[in-house]
């Protein structure tokens, strides 16, 4: 089992915090179950970027958190 802890920037000192990656997605996760996954990231307040697909052996889709971070969750057909 892994944990994330996502932080949200507090002042200018922490403005770098959620723009590490610049305009691409922060993080890939991988999954055995990528529907479920998304299912639960969404219900716990995420936000769906763009929706569920498959290509190339993988089903995926890119989600928000909290703070904006765009994730990836992948799972390998």
């Amino acid at each position: 089992r892994v944990a994330l802890w996502f932080l949200q920037a507090t002042d200018d000192a922490d403005a770098p915090v959620g723009r590490q990656a610049g305009p691409h997605p922060f993080l890939v996760l991988y999954t055995r179950d990528c529907a479920a996954a998304v299912e639960r990231f969404v219900g716990a307040g995420g936000e769906l970027r763009r929706a569920l697909q498959e290509e190339g052996g993988a089903r995926f889709a890119h989600v928000a958190d909290l703070y904006d971070n765009e994730l990836i969750i992948v799972e390998l057909t």
